[in-house]
């Protein structure tokens, strides 16, 4: 399943520090920088995990796909694919997204599937 950078807004909410480091090490694909972190929302499961990948300039959001795959999120750009673990388990289907032209930084927001 995929979510792209032409979704809805995105849900309001406060930001928790991430729950997993940024990986900077390198630029791969057009993505510069992956961060993954849990916010707090007042939407039915009260938490969501979100997913920051900070673009290369001349990467354009038509050529960003963003995949999940279990407990794994993959941000692809340029042919090139970076990978981050999830800290539980989402729903995919209810992603929302958002891109900052001016910081490059494209978010996506999963609400925490219910089980």
């Amino acid at each position: 399943t995929d979510a792209r950078a032409a979704a809805p807004g995105q849900p309001g909410g406060s930001a928790a520090p991430p729950v997993h480091s940024t990986d900077t090490d390198a630029v791969v694909g057009g993505v510069t920088e992956l961060t993954v972190s849990m916010a707090e929302v007042g939407g039915p499961s009260g938490r969501e995990v979100v997913v920051s990948a900070r673009l290369a300039p001349g990467v354009a959001t038509s050529d960003v796909n963003v995949e999940v795959e279990g407990t794994s999120v993959v941000v692809m750009a340029g042919g090139r694919s970076r990978a981050a673990s999830l800290p539980c388990a989402v729903d995919d289907g209810s992603a929302s997204a958002k891109f900052d032209r001016k910081k490059r930084l494209l978010t996506v927001r999963f609400p925490v599937k219910e089980w």
